[in-house]
């Protein structure tokens, strides 16, 4: 070979080898950054590091602005449950040259293993863009939120965990869930810390991983914050009002922390009036169940003193309870409060023996769901939760489409390989004679076969949309009201001396608009054909489910809800799931955006014959055309009535307060109901899980009439009915299965606050999916409708 024709040919492989990075050349200059534009300086996600898969997540975005001012988006690139990548655009961001710019984000991960990526973008161009690994390292402690210059952040937990939020000094809660921790890593309970309240979420959703939030109060300087960013306490306020849970913890701290104005004023149970010296930890020592002394000698702590308290008063230090409530259980719109006015981080109380106790049971843990010594079965290690079960039951209820079986499909597999292989050999040489034939017959059989396979697909699976959808709608009856001054929308239980309305003490009242209206949509989608979908969700409030939101028929006007859509999970490490360690799509994969404000999803890709499960959740205020008038009885009883101007007839109607369910079977349109001693109740497990609770009727029956849980069975009704009162049917121990990745669902504990709850069936479709503004779906759909209906029993 001579040199000139050498060099020509490694000219030739030079160019192969540069050109691809020329072509490139644009990206990866951005994703390197440059002094020109904006740099991404620094990223936060989750809680110190700790969120959930599945679930909204919040990420702070530090920018630092380029040479010269830009206007763009922030865009958040992670993959889905099923491995396809999705973007959440930030609003339009201004930013200034050299300066620092924070951002608050959500989005939702879909995968324990894979690649983050945070982009630049101005007028639809990628200016620059950073990628950061998932790691996916087991932690059993928070993790800090690692420096700017890493490019590897925590992955989520399983989404069958639980994680618990502590802001302030830690309570001991650490040290408590490491005595009962299970060893099933998908059934753990993890606790993460934040030591101010800057970064807390300035959306309601960015707590969609936390199950439980603890506020502690010794350092009051913590909270001050929240008064000068009022979104923060405004997100955190409405959190609790649509289905959070929060434990108060506030002592010494009162004056600083409760009074009218203050940064916690309007997250108590009450009017905060001035401290008191609390002289007896009895009381305290007896709701914990542990009885040893808290503190010998003479106490010196100040407790606050609420008035006008709304809800449960468990615990005392006074005559009466109204005296010196220390321990109150609220019930707020569909969440929950519980205070106590002690600081559990400090002395007496940070070395009391019973303090594991107290935290115990305020945070309601049953018994541990799988214990270390007990032994679990394949689903309960995979981490099987009731939405698993859920899907699974959606994808047997598609109208004509039909699962062609494994069986059938091996069968058919061997009879191919039959086929073109001993079949056509011994016909063409036994019955043809003729064995370069094969050049035609072979190519025969494939064309027949696949032709046949086609057939038979398009005969099982069939060629139209199909949509299976279950939708709960939960409705606080309760008459809201909020004072001039201190008083908190969400509290209408009376407790003890409460003052009833219509007192001279409720006359500073006024009353608000309605209860909150929240629904909760989930929905599987049966595509025929490889499709991209642009899907948005039409709200149906109670009353008109087939209906637009603007027809309700209603005692005042709702405001229009508000919706966030998304996709839904596949739980723990099954086929699919989101801890399956799944791979990620490739680079060039052009997925979907979530649309402003994530009302919307822009490009949904749903291949042929393929499945794809979303959801939606919304809210909005108002009070439906519906009654409930409920007073308790000497024997914690029910007597009142209810009526029904909904224009619907409801039906699978079931009353339920405390430990009791009331069978009222069809409540029509028009038809008021009442309770009283004709009515006989029975317990709350029976009515909800007997033999006629679900779809079809049970044959296995225990002997005190429950039907025994089938963790194979497909009823739908049964299955949304162990979700929706969870913990009151016995949780793990009666079903065999978590409910953490959809936990906000269940109700159990409102049953517990003063709060009664009828559940019924409504027909319709209620709310409805629209692609490009149109109808998304057919006439053979299966909805599942639901609602529940909450309202104060008073005493």
């Amino acid at each position: 070979m001579t040199g000139a024709a050498y060099d020509k040919k490694s000219m030739t492989y030079l160019w192969i080898m540069i050109f691809p990075v020329l072509f490139l050349w644009p990206t990866g200059a951005a994703a390197t950054g440059s002094s020109s534009t904006a740099e991404i300086v620094e990223l936060q996600i989750g809680f110190g590091g700790l969120y959930k898969l599945g679930c909204w997540t919040p990420v702070s975005i530090t920018l630092q602005g380029g040479e010269k001012e830009e206007t763009g988006r922030v865009e958040l690139v992670v993959t889905d449950t099923d491995g396809v990548l999705t973007t959440v655009p930030s609003p339009t961001i201004h930013l200034e040259p050299k300066q620092l710019n924070k951002v608050s984000m959500l989005m939702r991960p879909g995968q324990a293993q894979g690649l983050l990526q945070v982009r630049w973008s101005v007028a639809g161009q990628i200016h620059s863009q950073r990628t950061y690994s998932l790691d996916s390292t087991e932690r059993n402690q928070s993790q800090e939120d690692l420096p700017a210059n890493e490019n590897t952040v925590p992955a989520g937990l399983p989404s069958t965990n639980r994680l618990l939020l502590v802001v302030g000094p830690p309570p001991g809660i650490t040290q408590l869930i490491q005595t009962i921790q299970a060893e099933n890593t998908l059934a753990t309970t993890h606790v993460a810390h934040a030591l101010n309240t800057e970064r807390l979420p300035t959306l309601p959703s960015g707590y969609d991983s936390i199950d439980t939030m603890v506020l502690t109060t010794s350092d009051p300087t913590i909270y001050d914050p929240l008064l000068a960013n009022p979104e923060r306490l405004h997100a955190l306020s409405q959190w609790i009002d649509q289905g959070g849970r929060l434990i108060l913890f506030c002592g010494r701290s009162g004056p600083d922390l409760l009074p009218s104005g203050k940064p916690l004023a309007q997250l108590i149970p009450g009017h905060y009036q001035r401290q008191l010296p609390l002289r007896n930890l009895l009381p305290l020592e007896t709701f914990s169940g542990d009885y040893q002394s808290l503190a010998r000698g003479r106490l010196r702590l100040q407790v606050p003193k609420l008035t006008k308290v709304s809800g449960h008063i468990l615990a005392f230090g006074g005559r009466s309870p109204t005296d010196l409530p220390l321990v109150i259980k609220s019930a707020r719109q569909l969440g929950e409060i519980i205070f106590i006015g002690i600081d559990v981080d400090l002395p007496p109380f940070r070395d009391w023996s019973g303090r594991a106790s107290l935290l115990r049971k305020l945070l309601d843990w049953q018994p541990q769901e799988f214990s270390s010594g007990q032994q679990l079965s394949p689903t309960q290690t995979t981490g099987y939760d009731l939405t698993t079960q859920l899907r699974g039951a959606l994808d047997q209820h598609f109208t004509d489409v039909e699962t062609i079986s494994f069986a059938l499909v091996a069968i058919l597999a061997i009879g191919y390989i039959g086929l073109i292989g001993p079949g056509d050999y011994f016909f063409l040489k036994r019955a043809l004679r003729r064995m370069e034939m094969t050049w035609l017959t072979f190519p025969l059989i494939v064309v027949g076969t696949s032709v046949g396979a086609y057939w038979l697909a398009t005969t099982s699976k069939g060629n139209q949309l199909r949509v299976a959808q279950i939708e709960i709608v939960d409705v606080n009856l309760t008459h809201e009201s909020r004072s001039l001054g201190n008083r908190v929308p969400g509290y209408n239980v009376p407790s003890y001396n409460v003052p009833k309305r219509g007192t001279t003490e409720e006359t500073e009242a006024e009353t608000a608009g309605g209860g909150l209206i929240r629904g909760t949509v989930w929905t599987h989608i049966f595509s025929p054909s490889a499709m991209r979908y642009q899907l948005t969700i039409d709200p149906c409030l109670p009353g008109q489910p087939s209906a637009p939101v603007e027809d309700i028929r209603s005692t005042t006007k709702s405001k229009s809800p508000k919706s966030i859509v998304s996709w839904l999970g596949l739980p723990g490490r099954s086929l699919g799931g989101m801890q399956s360690g799944g791979t990620q799509t490739g680079p060039l994969e052009r997925g979907y955006t979530f649309g402003e404000s994530l009302q919307s999803l822009q490009g949904l890709p749903i291949q042929v014959w393929s499945t794809k499960t979303i959801n939606a959740q919304w809210f909005a205020e108002g009070t439906p055309a519906f009654e409930m008038e409920l007073r308790q009885t000497s024997d914690q009883l029910l007597t009142g009535h209810i009526s029904n101007h909904l224009g619907v007839e409801l039906t699978d109607c079931l009353l339920l307060y405390g430990r009791w369910a009331y069978h009222l079977a069809r409540l029509g349109d028009e038809r008021t109901i009442k309770i009283d001693d004709n009515l006989q109740p029975r317990t709350l497990k029976t009515m909800l899980t007997n033999a006629s609770a679900g779809d079809t009727a049970a044959t296995r029956i225990a002997e005190d009439g429950t039907v025994f849980f089938d963790r194979l069975g497909t009823d739908v009704a049964r299955i949304v009915k162990a979700m929706m009162f969870y913990q009151a049917i016995g949780g793990a121990s009666y079903t065999g299965a978590l409910n953490r990745y959809q936990h906000q669902i269940d109700m159990s504990q409102l049953l517990t606050t003063g709060r009664a709850i009828l559940l019924a069936r409504a027909p319709g479709s209620g709310s409805q999916w629209l692609h490009n503004h149109k109808r998304l779906g057919s006439n053979q759909d299966q909805h599942w409708l639901y609602y529940r209906f909450v309202a104060t029993v008073q005493e």
